[in-house]
């Protein structure tokens, strides 16, 4: 969907839902039901309709989900241990649904997105009991309710953690159920004086902090105001008694996980950890540009300036102080850890239902305490909602979001290819790993480290300098593992030739030092497939390649049907195109046309001015030393003026040789395919010729 018509759909809608609101705003439920409806058909359309993809990264959570529930324990390849999910209590969660026999993917878009309207429980219940306890202060109106909802609904972030598969929805519902439990104890704790409550704010924060890591830093800054509160209390024994059974169930729940994480994984922190985070300067200043970049986009700033107007208000005025200093140590530790690659301020969501409420009940009071009139406090109303809005909006917009479903897509083709072509045993290696490793249910190496210790700990120079979490690298240790298959594309338009992989430069230093390192094409043999209109290169061992076949391999003997069958993927092919020479017969001529095509000036199949062709063909040398060149022509016409040709060195092994070319010309009747064996040679000109096809750009 285009962004501009997204964005008109989504304004529409959150007009219409405010609107609605402030009309039914003296009646006592129907607002709040139009606040949540309108805010649910907001994220819907956000995540499931515009955004419409499972993060690459969730498939390494549901990898670690599907071997706990088939018995091979939280763990990624078929031995070892490594803790390369961030999420224990997602990824313990997902296995029990996958126990039950439910499909994962789909699984875990429908939970991202119930773990997001989860979260307006207690925003609707916070904003109820400020509201009651500063009555007539502007705070306990429904349109304050509904523009928290609406603009959550409507940010970038939250739409893409509802559909995305990530544990972000679930980590955001549990530090804000943990904060209001907090504040709701605080209150029964002041009220009361005699113990016996079960600190449930606890139990939530213990959860929260076995979701993310981060979840510690909750924990920790709660921990310090349940001890203030303790401090202050006037009943000092019934308070100090409260924090100590605060502190053991907390330390009771989250204590026996980490006991029980360490001892299994050896480390303290899980292994993502290390392959992303080095403290240091440029991480840092990383961290920095992340947050004020996000922050600029989800309103952070004004938010927290509403937020702190409630310190003026006795009665909220504790709320706002932990409001404040959590969400802002939250915001701070993302400056630390250097920031994410992912986008949609990813690391800022789970604090936004939050700082959202606390700023827009700071803000409702100054409008209260102006005392405007009606029509011009719906005015001002009006234009800061509607102006905070488009920015918000503006933050969902993300140009290669329908580059990474078709990258998903292309992902899930291959791995499901590799689990029903590759022996049992097989290794592959990927830059890309969560998808790829899901369908294809093999051992899988991560060139970046995220899933392998070894990597994880490797030191590397400018650590924070480059992508996030795509740093890390050991070429050394990938070659000394010897594994059978290294990807290295993703689904393209077009082959990698292997002659690019050297020339080759790319964000991410581990593809970097593989392709420049001389040992990559000393051992492995590039093989190309074609699947579903994508192709997808990688790398085989050299002493493997004749052990791996299946439909849509370059040169396999089912490839050339597989290719010719197909009308998908933006790319058509014709079977009358292009004549191959059957499996292994050699052809002796210096200039052979294999396949021109004459049309008449009605059919659909005469070139096109300006559309663009690819003619492809599989080729090896019939001597016992490679000799010479092979050239591959197209040609308008029988022309050899205007012709593009591409030339490659004839080798004894199987390889593809290819040409691009645009049609030039508005009377074009013709396009020839000429393979033309180049140079001289001690012994006979020859060379095998296998598959072939021609292809056009739908």
């Amino acid at each position: 969907m285009p962004f501009p018509l997204f964005a008109f759909g989504m304004a529409v809608i959150a007009a219409l839902t405010m609107v609605a609101t402030t009309r039914l705003a003296r009646r006592q439920w129907a607002p709040i039901i139009v606040a949540l409806a309108g805010a649910l058909a907001l994220l819907l359309f956000n995540g499931i309709v515009y955004q419409n993809f499972v993060l690459d990264d969730a498939f390494i959570t549901l990898r670690y989900s599907q071997h706990l529930a088939d018995g091979l324990g939280p763990n990624w390849n078929s031995s070892g241990r490594v803790e390369g999910y961030t999420s224990f209590l997602w990824m313990a969660l997902l296995a029990g649904v996958a126990k039950l026999g439910f499909d994962l993917v789909l699984s875990v878009r429908v939970l991202g997105l119930l773990a997001v309207a989860a979260t307006w429980i207690p925003v609707y219940k916070l904003w109820r009991l400020w509201g009651r306890e500063t009555e007539g202060s502007g705070i306990g109106s429904p349109v304050v309710f509904a523009a928290v909802v609406v603009g959550l609904a409507i940010t970038g972030g939250v739409g893409l953690a509802s559909s995305g598969g990530m544990e972000t929805p679930l980590f955001m519902a549990l530090i804000t159920w943990s904060a209001y439990l907090y504040m709701l104890e605080r209150r029964a704790g002041l009220r009361e004086r005699r113990g016996g409550r079960i600190p449930w704010s606890a139990l939530a924060l213990a959860a929260t902090a076995m979701t993310r890591p981060e979840g510690l830093i909750a924990a920790g800054v709660t921990g310090l105001f349940v001890l203030f509160d303790a401090a202050t209390s006037t009943n000092r024994r019934q308070a100090i008694a409260r924090a100590l059974s605060w502190g053991g169930v907390f330390l009771a729940i989250y204590g026996s996980y980490f006991l029980w994480r360490f001892t299994y994984y050896d480390y303290l922190l899980p292994n993502t950890f290390y392959a992303k985070v080095e403290p240091n300067s440029v991480l840092f200043s990383r961290g920095l540009e992340y947050v004020y970049e996000g922050g600029l986009r989800v309103h952070l700033l004004p938010m927290f300036v509403g937020a702190a107007i409630l310190l003026t208000r006795p009665k909220l005025r504790h709320d706002a102080a932990y409001l404040i200093v959590l969400c802002g140590t939250m915001v701070t530790a993302v400056v630390f850890e250097g920031g994410d690659f992912i986008g949609h301020s990813r690391f800022l969501v789970p604090v936004l239902p939050l700082i959202f409420l606390g700023g827009m009940a700071g803000f409702a009071m100054v409008l209260k305490s102006l005392a405007p009139r009606p029509a011009t406090a719906a005015l001002i109303a009006t234009l800061a909602l509607g102006l905070g809005g488009l920015t918000l909006l503006q933050e969902a917009h993300d140009p290669v979001v329908a580059d990474q479903r078709e990258t998903h897509r292309a992902r899930q083709l291959l791995g499901t290819w590799f689990n029903e072509h590759t022996p049992e045993d097989y290794t592959i290696v990927t830059f890309a790993v969560g998808t790829v490793a899901y369908y294809a249910e093999r051992d899988v190496l991560d060139l970046l480290g995220i899933n392998d210790v070894v990597i994880a700990h490797t030191e590397v120079p400018s650590m924070g300098a480059g992508v996030p979490g795509h740093e890390k690298h050991n070429t050394d240790y990938v070659f000394a593992e010897q594994p059978e298959i290294i990807v290295i594309s993703d689904g393209e338009p077009n082959p990698v030739p292997e002659a690019a992989l050297a020339k080759t430069n790319t964000l991410i230093p581990a593809l970097n030092a593989l392709y420049n390192d001389p040992r990559l094409l000393q051992t492995y043999q590039m093989r190309w497939l074609f699947l579903d209109g994508f192709w997808i290169s990688f790398l085989q061992r050299r002493d493997m390649v004749a052990d791996l076949h299946g439909p849509g391999l370059a040169g396999d003997q089912n490839f050339l049907r597989n290719v010719i069958d197909a009308d998908v993927g933006g790319w058509r092919t014709w079977r009358s195109t292009l004549h191959s020479s059957p499996a292994g017969i050699v052809v002796s001529s210096a200039e052979i046309a294999y396949s021109t095509y004459n049309v008449t000036a009605a059919s659909e199949l005469r070139p096109v001015q300006g559309q663009s062709y690819i003619a492809l063909a599989w080729v090896k040398s019939a001597e016992d030393v490679a000799d010479g060149q092979i050239e591959i022509v197209i040609q308008e016409d029988g022309a050899r003026e205007g012709e593009t040709f591409n030339v490659f060195t004839l080798k004894r092994d199987w390889r593809l040789i290819w040409v691009e070319h645009v049609v030039t010309r508005h009377d074009v009747e013709r396009l020839g395919v000429v393979i033309l064996r180049l140079g001289t040679a001690a012994k006979p000109d020859s060379f095998i010729f296998r598959d072939a096809i021609l292809m056009s750009a739908e």
